[in-house]
């Protein structure tokens, strides 16, 4: 949700953080991830074009870097997953 999205960068602008790259959908996310390289990735598992999770697997198979969700999602099995 845009709206989320802008909330949680101004928060993070305010502690300091400088660059901050939005995506809106796994591709999008995943095209980000490649051309800046990031040092943290915050991540929705429900997104428009799937689940979170994949997006979380790819990155996974390049990377080890640390991966938060954020989620709506209270379901146990959706903690076991993510």
């Amino acid at each position: 949700e845009q709206d989320l999205c802008q909330l949680i960068k101004t928060s993070l602008t305010k502690e300091g953080f400088s660059e901050i790259n939005l995506a809106g959908t796994i591709e999008e996310g995943w095209k980000r991830f490649q051309a800046f390289e990031p040092n943290l990735v915050i991540l929705d598992v429900m997104l428009p074009d799937g689940e979170g999770y994949d997006l979380c697997k790819r990155i996974r198979e390049v990377s080890r870097i640390p991966i938060l969700f954020l989620s709506a999602k209270s379901d146990e099995v959706d903690k076991i997953l993510g």
